[in-house]
């Protein structure tokens, strides 16, 4: 399976479970699978630079709102980071280096 085709069918898995339990919570709504404006166009300079002010921004917004849930949500982000850097042929150096600014960007400042 590809890593986008791992992290849409992730992200769907843990839809359905929040669903399933009736957690319909703040944590879910920072998930989203609509479109994040990136494209094929997009530099990698851009992408990581996107991406990680949105996870700071999401865990700005729960710090406020949520505190309680900052932990899970972090876990969240995290868990589908490294799944879908598994997904194809493990986890190289440029992922893993990724996932630790992925940690870093969660990490409450």
């Amino acid at each position: 399976m590809s890593s986008a085709g791992t992290l849409t069918g992730y992200v769907r898995l843990l839809r359905q479970r929040a669903a399933d339990v009736g957690d319909n919570g703040l944590v879910f709504d920072l998930a989203p699978t609509r479109g994040t404006g990136f494209g094929f166009g997009t530099s990698a300079q851009e992408l990581e630079t996107g991406t990680l002010d949105a996870l700071r921004s999401a865990r700005a917004t729960l710090q406020a709102k949520a505190p309680d849930e900052l932990e899970a949500y972090s876990s969240l982000v995290i868990e589908v980071a490294e799944s879908v850097a598994k997904a194809v042929s493990g986890v190289s150096a440029s992922e893993s280096a990724a996932i630790d600014k992925i940690k870093a960007a969660l990490v409450t400042s």
